[in-house]
């Protein structure tokens, strides 16, 4: 179950034409995927990077409140969870008396308990733009997680993709903008 920070601001963190990205989780901790062009793509997972950082600052601060749409799709993945009837109990009644604050102190634990970070790319991005990429995000996330950053557990590459992302928007895919192909290689088949 996607904890109540991430759930609580997805919804400003919109995709434009070609771009998509998944907030999940695995084995291994919070799992961000971004999808797209290697010419839109850096700059939109920057500014997605920093949306979700500011995102977080204003839970802290408080001007920014909990929908209560966002609490009625919590409250039903919880209600589908496998366990303990007790332990479902307390986790609904959690989130239906949850605030703003306790969402913002659920994502401060989290980032505060972030030991490191892994970046790859795949496709026409080359590799020099995504070791610069990685480098940025890092800096932009580093104004919410302490300085325990070190080098994570090198997991084989299934672990870390598993499951399979779950794209939002689900209808993005720079393979449907017109003259994709012609100028780029999405897909990450031709050399360059």
């Amino acid at each position: 179950m996607r904890p109540l920070f991430l759930r609580h601001g997805q919804a400003e963190l919109g995709a434009p034409a070609g771009l998509a990205y998944d907030l999940s989780f695995n084995e291994y901790g919070l799992r961000i995927c971004f999808r797209g062009l290697s010419q839109t793509l850096p700059s939109y997972a920057r500014r997605f990077s920093r949306r979700l950082v500011q995102h977080h600052a204003r839970i802290v601060e408080g001007s920014v409140a909990i929908g209560s749409a966002t609490k009625r799709v919590a409250v039903s993945q919880a209600r589908r969870l496998q366990g303990s009837p007790l332990r479902k109990r307390q986790i609904i009644g959690n989130l239906i008396t949850s605030s703003s604050l306790d969402a913002a102190s659920e994502g401060l634990y989290f980032l505060n308990s972030c030991e490191g970070g892994l970046g790859f790319a795949q496709g026409d991005i080359l590799p020099n733009e995504a070791i610069q990429l990685c480098k940025e995000l890092k800096s932009i996330f580093s104004k919410v997680a302490t300085e325990n950053y070190r080098v994570p557990l090198q997991p084989n590459l299934k672990e870390i993709l598993a499951p399979k992302p779950y794209w939002k928007p689900k209808t993005s895919s720079p393979l449907l903008i017109p003259g994709v192909a012609l100028i780029s290689d999405a897909c990450g088949r031709v050399q360059r």
